[in-house]
């Protein structure tokens, strides 16, 4: 069952090391969403567990209000921010190509713990 993610690119800090405003959100139709090892650390700022989702993204994505596709990959910055099930997360993304099959893996982090 396919259920939709929203994708947030997060900049580099500028030179000067300040923080930069993140990119636009964009929406993602997930193939599927599986849940990640659930790993508990325990840390001075409170629990924290590792990988909470994986989510399988196709290999390209139709560009709104466009007819042009992008490799789902390109859209990704080094650093996002994917919200999954309304928990919003870290994303580490890979690719699986297998000639034109497989599609993008994310591995979703979300901190909860203690403030």
């Amino acid at each position: 069952m396919s259920e939709l993610v929203t994708i947030t690119p997060q900049a580099e800090p500028n030179t000067d090391g300040d923080p930069q405003p993140a990119g636009a959100p964009f929406d993602v139709m997930a193939m599927e969403i599986a849940p990640g090892n659930t790993v508990r650390r325990f840390g001075v700022g409170g629990d924290l567990d590792s990988v909470e989702f994986t989510v399988f993204l196709p290999l390209r994505r139709r560009i709104p209000d466009t007819q042009d596709y992008q490799a789902t990959v390109e859209a990704l910055t080094d650093n996002f921010r994917i919200l999954v099930r309304d928990r919003d997360c870290a994303g580490r993304a890979q690719v699986w190509d297998a000639g034109g099959r497989g599609g993008v893996v994310v591995l979703c982090h979300s901190a909860r713990g203690k403030a």
